[in-house]
């Protein structure tokens, strides 16, 4: 016999288990036999962490265009997708994993842009990370 169940979100502590055998001897009557007991210690679930991230943006200018490039590593152990977001786009990768990057560098269509800030998102069953990186201003040309 097998049965399953789930402890909830208890903190930790003991379950105490009541087996009992059970006998048909082909009649409709079943008999029991004495209860055994199993105490089972448990430790609660360790709580979910954000994941870990790092993040940087910078300008460039390339034929005279203005550019916002952002990169982000995931620096967590699990594989996670990243979306890295500016003024000027947004880009998610998907299953970036443990120590490596997602890149992008968006154009701004302009010769220049002004300084600002990028974000980062990073997400993976049900845990996220989220980083706002600063760029500076630039003028191409």
């Amino acid at each position: 016999m097998t049965t399953s169940g789930s402890l909830g979100d208890l903190d930790g502590g003991t379950v105490r288990l009541e087996l009992w055998s059970v006998f048909r001897d082909g009649s409709p009557t079943v008999t029991t036999g004495p209860a055994s007991t199993l105490d089972i210690p448990f430790e609660a679930a360790p709580e979910t962490a954000d994941l870990v991230v790092s993040a940087t943006a910078a300008t460039r200018c390339l034929a005279g265009k203005a550019y916002v490039a952002v990169q982000a590593t995931n620096t967590d152990s699990v594989a996670a997708d990243i979306t890295l977001t500016t003024p000027y786009g947004s880009r998610t990768v998907t299953g970036v994993e443990p120590g490596k990057s997602a890149y992008q560098s968006f154009g701004a269509r302009a010769p220049g842009v002004e300084a600002g800030r990028a974000q980062v998102t990073m997400r993976s069953g049900g845990r996220s990370a989220g980083a706002d990186v600063a760029y500076d201003a630039t003028l191409c040309g």
